[in-house]
This record gives C-alpha cells, structure tokens and sequence, in this order.
C-alpha cells in the first residue's frame, strides 16, 4: 500500500505522521491505515516501509523485488544462504 510519498522531505514526513499515526498509551502509537501498534520509532520505520513509496531492491540470484532493503537482506538470508556464482 502507497500513500504517495516518495521523496518526501522532512516536513512532508512529519506531515503523514501526524495524518497516520495516534498516540495510545505511554509510548504506544496505533497506524490509521492498518492498525499496527508499536512505541514511536518503530512506528516511524512502519510507515516508512509499510505505506510510503520507496525505491525497488532486486534480488541479484532469483530477481525477486522487495520494497525496503532489510527485506531483501532477509530474503538472501533465508533463501541464498550460499549463493552459488557462476
């Protein structure tokens, strides 16, 4: 899911913040667009990969694309623990 926020600049991100996320309880902040809950950071990282259009990462063995860097490194991880090059 996109909300068109690609490139957006500091100001446009606190912007979505405010628009995407509510407060709960102490530290505790619940998404607008999928109730995800989580404490503020990694609520920030949450709508970074989750609802904000980003870059492509490709996998160079089987050319599989991820949204967010860390999901392709998990993808290599569990997939091509020992990639053989040819």
């Amino acid at each position: 899911m996109s909300c068109g926020f690609a490139d957006a600049d500091a100001e446009e991100l606190e912007l979505f913040w405010r628009s995407s996320v509510r407060k709960i309880r102490g530290r505790e902040h619940i998404c607008k667009i999928c109730q995800y809950v989580s404490d503020g950071w990694k609520m920030r990282r949450h709508l970074r990969q989750s609802h904000m259009a980003g870059g492509v990462h490709t996998c160079q063995v089987c050319s599989k694309t991820y949204k967010t860097e860390y999901s392709l490194s998990n993808h290599m991880g569990l997939k091509h623990k020992n990639p053989i090059a040819f």
